[in-house]
């Protein structure tokens, strides 16, 4: 539903901001990334945008040092 919308509305930060939620509570990560950085392009000074955008770097960079544990 959201990518539908998204296809009409691609400026619409919040749409990218829901996105990249429905991303995070499902720990996809690169696709949570990709999402909330659309939609911090396009509304920098959304506050709520900043404060996903910083929790989802952080789980980010969380997993990936996980994967690095994993392969040793």
């Amino acid at each position: 539903m959201v990518k539908r919308k998204l296809r009409l509305r691609p400026q619409d930060w919040s749409l990218w901001l829901t996105l990249a939620r429905l991303y995070e509570i499902g720990q996809q990560w690169p696709q949570a990334l990709d999402a909330i950085e659309r939609a911090y392009k396009l509304n920098p000074h959304s506050q709520v945008v900043v404060e996903v955008l910083a929790r989802v770097q952080q789980a980010t960079r969380q997993d990936s040092r996980n994967i690095v544990k994993k392969d040793n």
